[in-house]
């Protein structure tokens, strides 16, 4: 397994190699230049040769092998995956995306650990209360309904695996009191730091009366028709002021084929009507793919339209969506959108994911119709070939501007929309990027064609990760700024001298007596054969015949460090250390 920091220098360790291991415990400390964490293991389903990858904008990867049990240790979230391809979870899809936890406010914190403790926390909202669930599974029996009463928050203690709210099912037409998971109508709303899956039509509905709701750290998935919707209450008039970060909707096993009332393949990530100011950032949307007999064929993972403005969709990761992001939809009285920023986004389609009539109608990841003075800045769109441009503008569309954008597939324009243009690179290729194929559109060194090649944009001044622009000589063009000195921006920082990490591995095991071992290793490499040292965490990936109960401390004594660290550690430096088996 190769092991991954995400993009909050969360570090990822392997672990040892045994058959048929279950991981019981795991706690991990590290010190890095004053920086401390410490992280327990959140387990995540997959099977014998998936790849995995920990966030989607910043990880290396591994395929998981016959008797490999490695564990992905984040801030908030992690991988197990053990023995013969067995696996152990809490929920489906996508890692969490690292995000720091949201402080605990509320006039009154009402603590529920039960789908009845919850409801009659509903049933009993008042001003401001923050209601706090207890890790577990809620099959709802009711919709969440908060109904006219402001300042609510429901969420979890941190993360978005702990807490699972659970529908009826996205295709169940016996969805009884659960068409919906959470509905609202009132101001400043906070879903934070949960998880809601399998419900019929919506996870999330924003309705008349709602203002400045806030999506933070939740993973959504299988929804029936739009993931979070945003109704209008007049023409003019709808909610405004939303955040919607650091969250995974996702499609586990595709989107629905059954007809809602909408047609079949009426979904999207956000469908946000007559709405200002929305910002939407740093998430990841997945598997927005309808079959080709779909009613509904292209619509959009992110849809802001019917007169909405100002609208800001910016780091984002979107993997397998046919049709990403659109500021407008039709030709609308007025506009249909205004103004508003798309930046520093990833978008893959894998080879293939379009068959030729599916092609033949299609028109492009991004779409501003009818959205005068909409920017595209610093995008990187991957298509494979799979839809016929990346960027398209249409209608009434007048001063709009796309720059700097990497792509595979042209810019075009129809039906009197125009733009100017700058700095964009339109002959992008798999080999410029660190894995494509998991959605990982960070540049290599290689990609010098990309590489401080892009006009400067004062109002872009950092890309996907956070880096800042520029980092060489010049604005790299894409969503990402190649940072120097590693073969691709996925890669942890080099380790510095003083870095200390101890992980304490615990696994129960059939088997005959137990046995004690002592094991040192030097530059990543034993003399008894082991696999390679990997890891910044200065840990190893061992083959472990004991069979009895065992627990491994592992202290690294002293870290090799050249005059450049991180080229020194690519070439196989490591520590020397000792695993003692007891």
């Amino acid at each position: 397994m190769t092991l991954v920091s995400d993009a909050d220098r969360a570090w990822v360790v392997p672990i040892i190699k045994a058959p048929l291991a279950i991981v019981k415990e795991w706690r991990l400390v590290a010190n890095f230049n004053g920086w401390r964490t410490s992280g327990a293991v959140m387990a995540h389903a997959a099977t014998e040769g998936q790849q995995v990858y920990h966030a989607p904008q910043r990880g290396y990867r591994g395929r998981l092998r016959r008797d490999l049990c490695s564990a992905l240790i984040g801030l908030s979230s992690a991988l197990l995956a053990c023995g013969l391809g067995i696996a152990f979870g809490q929920t489906a899809g996508s890692p969490c995306i690292s995000a720091p936890t949201l402080p605990m406010t509320g006039t009154r914190v009402v603590n529920v650990a039960s789908e009845t403790q919850l409801q009659d926390a509903m049933g009993n909202l008042q001003l401001g209360d923050t209601i706090v669930l207890a890790n577990g599974a809620y099959n709802l029996t009711s919709t969440l309904n908060v109904n006219g009463i402001d300042n609510v928050t429901i969420r979890g203690m941190s993360g978005c695996d702990n807490v699972v709210l659970v529908g009826h099912g996205m295709d169940n037409t016996n969805y009884g009191n659960v068409p919906h998971a959470i509905w609202s109508n009132a101001r400043h709303v906070v879903i934070a730091h949960l998880t809601i899956r399998d419900v019929y039509y919506h996870a999330i509905v924003f309705n008349a009366g709602a203002q400045s709701p806030h999506v933070y750290n939740v993973k959504l998935l299988n929804a029936g028709e739009q993931f979070i919707k945003s109704n209008p209450t007049s023409s003019t008039v709808g909610v405004d002021n939303g955040i919607v970060e650091y969250s995974v909707l996702e499609y586990t096993a595709g989107p629905p084929t059954t007809n809602h009332g909408g047609g079949v393949g009426y979904t999207n990530g956000l469908s946000i009507h007559t709405a200002d100011n929305w910002i939407i950032r740093r998430n990841l949307f997945k598997n927005f793919h309808t079959p080709d007999s779909s009613a509904n064929p292209w619509n959009p993972g992110v849809l802001i339209w019917n007169h909405s403005t100002n609208t800001v969709t910016e780091r984002n990761t979107f993997i397998n969506v046919d049709r990403a992001i659109a500021y407008g939809l039709y030709d609308n009285t007025g506009s249909d959108h205004l103004g508003g920023t798309i930046r520093n986004n990833f978008f893959y389609l894998q080879p293939g994911l379009m068959s030729a009539a599916r092609k033949a109608s299609s028109d492009a990841q991004i779409i501003v119709w009818d959205s005068p003075g909409t920017k595209v800045y610093h995008n990187t769109i991957v298509t494979n070939g799979n839809v016929f441009k990346s960027v398209e503008v249409r209608f009434d569309t007048t001063s709009a501007e796309i720059r700097n954008n990497l792509a595979d597939a042209p810019i075009g324009w129809r039906n009197g929309g125009s733009f100017s243009q700058s700095g964009n690179l339109l002959t992008a290729t798999p080999e410029m990027f660190t894995n494509p194929s998991i959605g990982d559109l960070h540049l290599k060194s290689t990609a010098t064609a990309a590489i401080d090649q892009a006009p400067t944009l004062a109002s872009v001044t950092d890309d996907i990760d956070g880096d800042a622009r520029p980092s060489g000589l010049g604005y790299d063009i894409g969503a990402d700024e190649f940072v120097g000195s590693r073969s691709g921006d996925a890669l942890p920082p080099a380790s510095p001298p003083g870095l200390t990490a101890t992980p304490i591995v615990c696994f129960a095991m059939s088997g005959s007596k137990r046995r004690r071992k002592s094991h040192t290793f030097i530059k990543g490499r034993s003399s008894r054969k082991l696999l390679p040292l990997p890891s910044e965490l200065l840990s190893q990936t061992l083959r472990c015949g004991c069979s009895a109960p065992v627990k491994v401390n592992l202290s690294p004594v002293r870290h090799a460090v050249g005059k450049r660290p991180a080229a020194s550690w690519r070439q196989g430096r490591g520590v020397l250390g000792r695993v003692v088996y007891l």
